[in-house]
Protein backbone atom coordinates (compact mmCIF):
# COMPACT_ATOMS: atom_id res chain seq x y z
CA UNK A 1 0.00 0.00 0.00
CA UNK A 2 2.97 2.20 0.73
CA UNK A 3 5.01 1.76 -2.37
CA UNK A 4 1.48 2.32 -4.63
CA UNK A 5 1.12 5.64 -2.68
CA UNK A 6 4.95 6.42 -3.00
CA UNK A 7 4.64 5.82 -6.49
CA UNK A 8 1.14 7.93 -7.12
CA UNK A 9 3.21 10.53 -5.43
CA UNK A 10 6.45 10.01 -7.85
CA UNK A 11 4.52 9.86 -11.17
CA UNK A 12 1.99 12.69 -10.37
CA UNK A 13 4.08 15.71 -11.73
CA UNK A 14 4.55 13.46 -15.35
CA UNK A 15 1.28 12.79 -15.35
CA UNK A 16 -0.12 16.88 -14.55
CA UNK A 17 2.69 17.93 -17.05
CA UNK A 18 -0.05 16.49 -20.36
CA UNK A 19 -3.01 18.19 -18.30
CA UNK A 20 -5.23 20.29 -20.30
CA UNK A 21 -5.76 23.45 -19.43
CA UNK A 22 -9.38 25.41 -20.10
CA UNK A 23 -9.19 29.09 -20.74
CA UNK A 24 -12.68 30.53 -20.17
CA UNK A 25 -14.00 34.84 -20.83
CA UNK A 26 -16.56 36.21 -19.63
CA UNK A 27 -17.26 39.80 -19.47
CA UNK A 28 -14.03 40.25 -20.13
CA UNK A 29 -12.67 38.27 -17.37
CA UNK A 30 -10.10 35.48 -18.15
CA UNK A 31 -9.93 32.17 -16.22
CA UNK A 32 -8.37 29.02 -16.55
CA UNK A 33 -9.05 25.58 -15.01
CA UNK A 34 -8.35 22.09 -15.43
CA UNK A 35 -12.34 21.23 -16.17
CA UNK A 36 -14.16 22.25 -19.31
CA UNK A 37 -15.96 25.94 -19.32
CA UNK A 38 -19.44 25.90 -18.78
CA UNK A 39 -20.76 25.81 -22.71
CA UNK A 40 -22.92 28.78 -21.85
CA UNK A 41 -19.87 31.14 -21.61
CA UNK A 42 -18.38 32.83 -24.48
CA UNK A 43 -14.44 32.11 -25.75
CA UNK A 44 -14.27 28.51 -24.68
CA UNK A 45 -10.47 27.43 -25.56
CA UNK A 46 -8.66 24.45 -24.87
CA UNK A 47 -5.10 24.84 -24.54
CA UNK A 48 -2.57 22.17 -23.67
CA UNK A 49 0.86 22.83 -22.78
CA UNK A 50 3.03 23.15 -25.44
CA UNK A 51 6.65 21.51 -25.30
CA UNK A 52 9.36 22.52 -27.59
CA UNK A 53 9.72 25.76 -29.71
CA UNK A 54 7.55 28.32 -30.58
CA UNK A 55 7.03 29.65 -34.00
CA UNK A 56 6.98 32.81 -34.58
CA UNK A 57 4.08 33.12 -36.27
CA UNK A 58 2.34 31.25 -32.85
CA UNK A 59 4.08 33.81 -30.72
CA UNK A 60 2.73 36.99 -32.86
CA UNK A 61 -0.89 35.35 -32.87
CA UNK A 62 -0.62 34.85 -28.85
CA UNK A 63 0.46 38.03 -28.72
CA UNK A 64 -2.02 39.65 -30.79
CA UNK A 65 -4.70 37.67 -28.56
CA UNK A 66 -3.71 39.28 -25.33
CA UNK A 67 -3.62 42.86 -27.16
CA UNK A 68 -7.16 41.82 -28.04
CA UNK A 69 -8.57 40.75 -24.78
CA UNK A 70 -6.76 44.07 -23.02
CA UNK A 71 -8.57 45.86 -25.44
CA UNK A 72 -11.87 44.30 -24.66
CA UNK A 73 -10.88 45.19 -21.22
CA UNK A 74 -10.46 48.61 -21.42
CA UNK A 75 -13.57 48.91 -23.67
CA UNK A 76 -15.45 47.23 -20.69
CA UNK A 77 -13.67 49.60 -17.97
CA UNK A 78 -14.97 52.78 -20.52
CA UNK A 79 -18.40 51.36 -20.50
CA UNK A 80 -18.84 50.92 -16.71
CA UNK A 81 -17.08 54.12 -16.09
CA UNK A 82 -19.98 55.66 -18.07
CA UNK A 83 -22.69 53.90 -16.25
CA UNK A 84 -21.17 54.36 -12.81
CA UNK A 85 -20.81 58.37 -13.76
CA UNK A 86 -24.14 58.38 -15.28
CA UNK A 87 -25.99 56.25 -12.29
CA UNK A 88 -24.16 59.10 -9.58
CA UNK A 89 -25.14 62.13 -12.48
CA UNK A 90 -28.36 61.43 -11.92
CA UNK A 91 -28.40 60.38 -7.72
CA UNK A 92 -26.84 63.84 -7.24
CA UNK A 93 -29.43 65.94 -10.04
CA UNK A 94 -32.32 64.38 -8.35
CA UNK A 95 -30.83 65.26 -4.62
CA UNK A 96 -30.16 68.53 -5.74
CA UNK A 97 -33.51 69.15 -7.04
CA UNK A 98 -35.38 68.10 -4.11
CA UNK A 99 -32.53 70.62 -2.16
CA UNK A 100 -33.94 73.18 -3.92
CA UNK A 101 -37.47 72.64 -3.19
CA UNK A 102 -36.67 72.84 0.68
CA UNK A 103 -37.05 76.10 1.73
CA UNK A 104 -33.13 76.83 3.33
CA UNK A 105 -31.84 73.90 1.20
CA UNK A 106 -29.54 76.38 -0.85
CA UNK A 107 -26.64 75.72 1.39
CA UNK A 108 -27.04 72.10 1.19
CA UNK A 109 -27.51 72.51 -2.79
CA UNK A 110 -24.24 74.35 -3.29
CA UNK A 111 -22.45 70.92 -1.36
CA UNK A 112 -24.09 68.75 -4.42
CA UNK A 113 -22.90 71.27 -7.07
CA UNK A 114 -19.42 70.75 -5.71
CA UNK A 115 -20.11 66.88 -5.47
CA UNK A 116 -21.20 67.41 -9.20
CA UNK A 117 -17.99 68.96 -10.22
CA UNK A 118 -15.98 66.63 -8.50
CA UNK A 119 -17.36 63.86 -10.10
CA UNK A 120 -17.06 65.26 -13.34
CA UNK A 121 -13.41 65.88 -12.80
CA UNK A 122 -13.25 62.47 -11.90
CA UNK A 123 -14.87 60.96 -15.06
CA UNK A 124 -12.88 63.14 -17.24
CA UNK A 125 -9.48 62.24 -15.83
CA UNK A 126 -11.01 58.32 -16.39
CA UNK A 127 -12.05 58.71 -19.53
CA UNK A 128 -8.66 59.97 -20.12
CA UNK A 129 -6.83 57.59 -18.67
CA UNK A 130 -8.37 54.91 -20.42
CA UNK A 131 -8.89 56.03 -23.68
CA UNK A 132 -4.59 56.26 -23.20
CA UNK A 133 -4.49 53.27 -22.59
CA UNK A 134 -6.70 51.60 -24.90
CA UNK A 135 -5.14 54.22 -27.54
CA UNK A 136 -1.73 52.21 -26.24
CA UNK A 137 -3.24 49.01 -27.06
CA UNK A 138 -4.80 49.70 -30.85
CA UNK A 139 -1.31 51.27 -31.77
CA UNK A 140 0.47 47.97 -30.65
CA UNK A 141 -2.48 45.94 -32.71
CA UNK A 142 -1.18 48.05 -35.84
CA UNK A 143 2.59 47.64 -35.91
CA UNK A 144 1.88 43.92 -34.82
CA UNK A 145 -0.31 43.78 -38.44
CA UNK A 146 2.23 46.45 -39.96
CA UNK A 147 4.93 43.80 -39.01
CA UNK A 148 2.73 41.11 -40.34
CA UNK A 149 2.77 42.04 -43.69
CA UNK A 150 5.84 42.54 -44.04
Amino acid sequence: MKSILWLTWLLSPALMAQTSFYQCEVAGVVTFSQFPCDKTEQGQKEQTVKTGPISAAELRAQHRDQLQKRQRFFDYQLQKLDLDYQREMDRLNTLLRQQMKLEGGQEQAQQTQLQIQDLQTSYQRGLVQIEAQRAEVELQLEQLDHVKSK
